[in-house]
């Protein structure tokens, strides 16, 4: 069984970073980077959503060898115990 949740799902239980994606034949693309999708294989092709927490990102100031998306830091806002940064991917321009 395949739990697909949606993007309210996803808001409603806490803060989520977006990222804009394609889909095409089972992987979401954002980027350079593809991410297996097996419950959409099969779909047709076009634009999608990554949902990810940002316990589940890590910020590096240079590429370890890893899959990375390229971005620049656009705004960094203190917010009490943590730290909101705002990235702009490669892609997006300045």
């Amino acid at each position: 069984m395949t739990c697909v949740l949606t993007p309210f799902v996803m808001d409603f239980v806490g803060r989520v970073n977006v990222f804009h994606a394609r889909l095409h034949e089972g992987k979401a693309i954002v980027g350079d980077l593809e991410l297996d999708c097996p419950e959409h294989h099969g779909r047709e092709s076009g634009p999608a959503w990554v949902y990810v927490r940002p316990h589940e990102l890590e910020l590096e100031t240079r590429c370890n060898g890893t899959a990375s998306l390229p971005a620049r830091v656009a705004h960094i806002s203190p917010a009490g115990a943590v730290v909101r940064v705002l990235l702009k991917l490669a892609e997006q321009g300045r």
